[in-house]
Order: structure tokens, then C-alpha cells, then sequence
């Protein structure tokens, strides 16, 4: 039994150990366009969130990591899972600036809905 229960200790400490390395996302919550209010600014259905005890927001879609903030440009070796890509390459151009090509929506409604979903997960401590 002694043994089940140290095999058990060591196996809990390995995956907390791979989950702090790795980010560890926010119980792999999802943020979709029906979360935000105003206009969906991304070209993937939904992206899922990658909160860091660094205040970095990290967002997952399909194969790819995109920085989601600032923090987590800056902070994006401390990520180490993979390369992490521009957060424009799924970020819709907004149409309302036709004046200036190539401006893209803001993120600020994709942002706020991630903040609050990062200090409800207990991961940071501000």
C-alpha cells in the first residue's frame, strides 16, 4: 500500500511539474464570439486561453500559440512549448478603417473576457 501511495505522489508531482513548464491553461477554457460583446475580431471560431502566473495571456487555436498580451510577447520563452505565432495572423482587418489598409479590430473584447477568466482561475494573484 506504502508503495501505491508514493507511486501515486510522485506521478501527481510529475504532472504538476509538466504543468507548470508548460503554461497550464485555465481548465482548457474556450473563448468563443457568444463571450464577447461587440464584433468576433478573429478568423478561428474560438481560441483557448494559456493563463501564466506572470499575468502573460497565451491563446491556443488549432495547431498553433499566439501572444495574447503584452506580458506574454515579452515572456513568450517562458512559454516552452513550441513556437509561438503572431496573434495578427488570425486577427480580422477592420473594416471600419477603410482609410488605412491593413488596420485590425481590436482585441480589447477578446481581452477583457480572457483577463476575467485568467484572475477567476486563481492563477493570478493581483
Amino acid at each position: 500500500m506504502k508503495a501505491y501511495v508514493s507511486a501515486a505522489i510522485s506521478v501527481g508531482a510529475a504532472l504538476g511539474a509538466a504543468c507548470i513548464l508548460s503554461g497550464c491553461s485555465v481548465g482548457g477554457t474556450a473563448v468563443k464570439s457568444a463571450d464577447i460583446q461587440g464584433d468576433w475580431p478573429l478568423t478561428v471560431d474560438q481560441i483557448k486561453l494559456v493563463c501564466r502566473d506572470d499575468l502573460s495571456i497565451f491563446a491556443e487555436a488549432g495547431d498553433k500559440t499566439y501572444a495574447l498580451n503584452g506580458q506574454a510577447e515579452r515572456n513568450e520563452a517562458g512559454y516552452k512549448v513550441g513556437k509561438i505565432s503572431h496573434i495578427e495572423d488570425i486577427q480580422k482587418d477592420d473594416k471600419t478603417a477603410s482609410l488605412v489598409p491593413g488596420v485590425k479590430m481590436s482585441l480589447d473584447p477578446v481581452l477583457k473576457v480572457a483577463i476575467e477568466r485568467c484572475q477567476k482561475s486563481g492563477k493570478w494573484k493581483v
